[in-house]
């Protein structure tokens, strides 16, 4: 398992250490669309806060894990938004810890129509450690200290426009164009900008049943472009089932319930559908969410599931 893991690892980690950070792969995206788009920070009206904890290729040693956790509100007498955003990402010798503040802008463009703007600034500390590595020849010369450390600063931007019934937001939470380490030039490398679009719709069946499709479209440096699909059946508030697909990738259910009057947890399940899908138990994702609607003033508005 040490031999397969070694020879996947440094297939994989040209794409994950280059943005490990910026897009630690999160099948539960319309649970976390802070991380993705600053202008999302208050746009649920009150106070929200959730924390992610995501096991990526189960079943290998060193596979990826994630830790998110946010929180953001509502000052409505400014129409102005706030919110934090802090992500731990680790992936065999790789570790990344980011910590970012948000602010959001609304304008009431009609009764029923609402656009946001927003910008993320804060800061990513990314550190390799080359003793948790299986060197197959230690005679050879491939590092040259036993860590790695590097602090980067990070700022993006993004807008979003949303109703009741409909949201769609574009954003690239990285502009700032920083070094980052590439296991193959033994140093560093430029990492340039990425893209994220989200959108989705809130599609009511009935009293009881809620119907919301979502997509998230990524276009990341060195990978081609993907699409994450997730469509979520909401019961009453009380309790949601989904399912989500990435062509070529992935595919996964996701369930959960709300549990006193603030809260929501879930649990999901993603297994790939590609080469990878032989050497690895899938993807374990747990969720909490509180969301407290009278921080403020709720804009009853929000269409993004938490």
């Amino acid at each position: 398992m040490k031999n397969i893991f070694v020879s996947v690892f440094f297939c994989l980690v040209f794409i994950f250490s280059a943005k490990s950070q910026i897009d630690p792969k999160l099948s539960v995206f319309t649970f976390n669309p802070l991380f993705y788009n600053p202008a999302f920070a208050g746009s649920g009206g009150g106070l929200s806060v959730i924390g992610i904890h995501s096991s990526q290729f189960t079943g290998f040693d060193g596979a990826p894990q994630t830790q998110y956790l946010s929180a953001h509100g509502l000052w409505e007498e400014s129409n102005l938004g706030f919110g934090l955003d802090v992500v731990n990402d680790q992936f065999g010798a790789t570790k990344e810890t980011g910590l970012n503040a948000n602010i959001s802008y609304f304008l009431r463009l009609t009764s029923s129509l609402r656009l946001a703007f927003g910008m993320k600034a804060g800061m990513n500390s990314v550190r390799i450690d080359y003793s948790n590595l299986n060197i197959s020849d230690p005679d050879e010369d491939i590092i040259q200290n036993s860590q790695f450390n590097m602090i980067q600063p990070n700022v993006g931007f993004g807008f979003y426009l949303f109703s009741e019934s409909f949201y769609f937001g574009l954003s690239t939470p990285s502009v700032f164009m920083a070094d980052r380490y590439d296991p193959f030039e033994l140093g560093v490398s430029v990492q340039d900008a990425s893209y994220f679009l989200m959108t989705g719709l809130r599609l009511p069946v009935n009293d009881v049943v809620t119907i919301s499709p979502n997509i998230l479209a990524r276009r990341l440096t060195g990978a081609p472009t993907s699409y994450l699909t997730s469509v979520i059946a909401d019961f009453s508030g009380d309790a949601f089932f989904g399912f989500n697909w990435e062509y070529k990738s992935s595919v996964g259910l996701m369930g959960g319930f709300r549990f006193g009057e603030q809260f929501k947890g879930g649990y999901a399940f993603d297994f790939p559908t590609n080469s990878l899908g032989r050497y690895t138990r899938g993807t374990h994702t747990l969720f909490v969410s509180f969301n407290l609607d009278r921080f403020q003033r709720a804009s009853n508005m929000p269409c993004f599931y938490y």
